[in-house]
């Protein structure tokens, strides 16, 4: 029997390359183009469906096993990132990246000098700055209270925060080092990010209904100037999010970066016909007040009334009467304005505060609703003592 030829298998095919230099595997991209840490690929995830929210989407990496093709070659990065095989990067077309572009090197180092004018001035210069800035806006208030005048402060008045230059920021811009810029960076991702993840994305106009929530925030360049494209999209894939090359039109200025967060997981949430909780169980009625629907009786005098009176059949009552109303006013906007559509589809939403249902219990709210089909939103945690938000699906457009 022959001996096969160096670089082929015993077949006769090209030999699996091996070795340190062995290409990396399909589904393994660098951080921050590589598949992300939801799960399923994109159309087969339990959360996602098909959405176009789901991830790879917003020019993430490809499925796994998915041949590149023209397209894929033509929206490869300049620079550092994700490249399809087969494609050569190509060196950044000029020194400032325009928009849509995926790479930025470190942005130039400050003056020395100018850094150790800002820290030494700055102690004179933001409290005079900020006394300036509260006067005028006493001024603008006692225009509007004894005038007719409506005058505004521009919010540059107040932007003397941003000004300020801590000891730290001072060390790392002075030395421009990454080794230093890097935790630094990473640092403000550690407080930017959880308060982003909790706050934006709550939006009707930007929450699709699959639930999937797009958290944003923007990190102005004074935090990340000694670092690359490449060293930020590192940072911040290790805490789940990605620049968003589309939104940031000067990475030289500011970077905008995303994350999509699954809906929450409502668990022990009960049946709307099964029995109403009783006082003090999850879902049932709220622990009785006194003070409050006193002093606030003047402000709110039926709902107060009922707060007073305690009873569950009352707010029952309320609940039959107010609901319907709520719905219908939600019903009647206009579903092409304050929506995000996915697949031709919007998610009618409907908030109820809990003076609406204090003495009968968020249970009684879910009753009422289901026997005008609606149901508990699975885009918001589930709230028993709070707002309950209600939703239904519609058409995004509406019928002729």
């Amino acid at each position: 029997m022959s001996t096969p030829s160096r670089g082929q298998d015993l077949y006769g095919n090209p030999a699996a390359p091996s070795g340190p230099y062995v290409p990396p595997s399909a589904g393994h991209g660098p951080a921050g183009y590589g598949p992300s840490g939801y799960g399923a690929p994109a159309g087969d995830h339990p959360a996602y469906g098909s959405s176009p929210y789901a991830p790879g989407g917003y020019g993430g990496a490809p499925q796994a096993g998915a041949a590149p093709g023209p397209q894929d070659a033509a929206q490869a990065p300049s620079g550092a990132g994700w490249v399809p095989s087969g494609v050569t990067p190509q060196p950044p077309k000029g020194p400032r990246p325009g928009l849509g572009e995926r790479q930025f090197t470190a942005a130039p180092q400050r003056s020395r000098t100018a850094l150790a004018l800002q820290y030494v001035l700055q102690y004179l210069y933001i409290p005079v700055w900020a006394l300036l800035a509260f006067a005028l806006l006493a001024v603008v208030i006692a225009i509007d209270i004894l005038g007719d005048g409506n005058v505004g402060l521009p919010g540059a008045m107040f932007a003397f925060k941003t000004t300020a230059i801590s000891w730290r920021r001072l060390r790392v811009e002075w030395t421009g080092r990454t080794d230093l810029w890097a935790p630094f960076t990473d640092d403000r991702f550690a407080a930017l990010f959880p308060k982003a993840e909790k706050n934006s994305g709550w939006e009707a106009a930007k929450l699709p209904p699959s639930g999937v929530r797009r958290a944003e925030c923007a990190l102005p360049v004074r935090h990340y100037r000694g670092l690359d494209s490449a060293a930020v999209e590192q940072l911040a894939g290790r805490r789940g999010w990605s620049v968003d090359w589309q939104k940031t039109r000067d990475p030289r200025s500011e970077l905008h970066l995303y994350r999509l967060i699954a809906p929450p997981q409502h668990t022990s949430v009960p049946d709307p016909y099964g029995p109403a909780p009783r006082r003090g169980e999850p879902w049932g009625p709220l622990p009785r007040r006194f003070a409050t629907p006193l002093l606030t009786l003047v402000f709110m005098p039926r709902l107060r009334a009922l707060e007073l009176r305690d009873s569950a059949d009352a707010y029952l009552a309320h609940l039959r009467t107010r609901l319907p109303r709520f719905f219908a006013a939600e019903t009647k906007r206009d579903p092409r304005r304050g929506y995000l559509a996915e697949e031709g589809r919007i998610l009618r939403r409907v908030s109820v505060p809990s003076w609406h249902f204090r003495g009968a219990g968020a249970h009684a709210v879910l009753a009422v609703a289901a026997e005008h089909g609606w149901h508990l939103d699975h885009s918001f945690p589930a709230e028993p003592d709070g707002p309950v938000r209600l939703c239904r699906p519609d058409l995004a457009t509406p019928p002729a």
